[in-house]
């Protein structure tokens, strides 16, 4: 069990209905709190991660709703979607490598108006990619 501290925040993003969303990076979890600070819910992510963790940074879907949270893990080398109402997983893409749709540590991550996920890699990946809706 992780924590009840955070361990690594690395990223924190407001969502369109109010709410504080923390990547705790080493803590390989999010967390969800009200702009008051009170603590609304909490999605461990990989447990089993080591090293760096799994909560790297965190982006929603353009829709009013932003029904869809994705959560790049710099770790296992993956983004990972999740339902942002019930931070239940959902899905996920990417692995290990340098071919088109893989990662070398995903590292920054932003969704545009029309739901293009972008995802930049630090280390040795140093490129930028663009994955569009199906």
């Amino acid at each position: 069990e992780p924590p009840r501290q955070s361990s690594t925040v690395h990223h924190l993003i407001g969502s369109n209905d109010g709410l504080i969303y923390v990547a705790d990076r080493r803590g390989n979890r999010i967390q969800v709190f009200d702009q008051a600070g009170a603590f609304q819910a909490e999605k461990i992510v990989a447990p089993a991660t080591r090293a760096s963790g799994s909560a790297f940074v965190i982006a929603f879907s353009p829709d009013a709703e932003q029904r869809w949270l994705y959560l790049a893990d710099g770790t296992n080398h993956k983004i990972w979607i999740l339902r942002r109402s019930d931070l239940e997983i959902v899905g996920e893409f990417g692995r290990g490598g340098r071919q088109l749709g893989q990662f070398l540590r995903p590292h920054g991550m932003s969704v545009d108006s029309h739901g293009n996920i972008y995802v930049g890699e630090a280390s040795t990946g140093r490129r930028l990619q663009r994955f569009t809706p199906r």
